[in-house]
């Protein structure tokens, strides 16, 4: 796995406004929760968080 920059999504959640913790086996993001247990972590693609898509999402224009 290619950890360029592990702490650059927290950062940026943070930084947005955002929030996350995890609890009792699961990870609350911005009132949404994952079990931590049913996710194949290392099947997973990287999602894109450039600042042009994450303001797009922002503005509900993008996916």
């Amino acid at each position: 796995m290619d950890n360029k920059d592990l702490f650059e999504p927290a950062i940026k959640l943070y930084e947005r406004g955002g929030f996350f913790y995890r609890r009792e086996g699961y990870i609350y993001i911005n009132g949404s929760s994952i079990i931590i247990a049913d996710v194949a972590w290392d099947e997973q693609e990287p999602l894109d968080i450039s600042d042009e898509t994450l303001d797009a999402l922002d503005d509900g224009c993008a996916e």
